[in-house]
């Protein structure tokens, strides 16, 4: 794990200077979708992960990593190859793991009600387009993406 964040790959790869080529990248990744769908999509998305992480009783560090990753996930990958329903609870669950939280797999899947997250999980690790370490320092939430 790196120490620093400026010699970090967090800082490397995924804080963007220019907005404008992130906006046009996002609308390249979600053709057929105007950018106020994709907007309250993403934010309807960001607010399931937190009502299921708060179901769980999950810590606030592991609800703020699976938002990075979701938005990490959705800057690469296009909304109409990937189905956010899938995609949210995964990296909720990736997330889970990588911040060491308890979390079983029978209790997760107990509160989502849905079996076609499992199969998404045996994918994740092919649709990892993102570095797994997150800074999450006051500003990192917010700076991020």
């Amino acid at each position: 794990m790196a120490t620093n964040f400026w010699t970090s790959s967090h800082h490397a790869n995924w804080i963007f200077a220019d907005r404008e080529a992130l906006r046009k990248q996002r609308e390249q990744m979600s053709p057929g979708f105007k950018p106020l769908e994709v907007q309250r999509l993403h934010l309807h998305f960001t607010e399931y992960i937190h009502k299921t992480g708060q179901k769980l009783r999950l810590r606030q560090r592991v609800l703020a990593t699976a938002c990075v990753y979701y938005k990490r996930f959705y800057i690469r990958a296009s909304l109409a190859q990937f189905d956010p329903r899938l995609v949210a609870p995964t990296l909720l669950f990736m997330a889970s793991k990588v911040e060491e939280s308890a979390l079983s797999m029978k209790s997760f899947v107990q509160v989502l009600q849905s079996p076609g997250f499992l199969i998404s999980l045996f994918f994740s690790p092919l649709l990892l387009f993102f570095d797994i370490l997150v800074f999450l320092d006051r500003w990192g939430f917010i700076i991020d993406i």
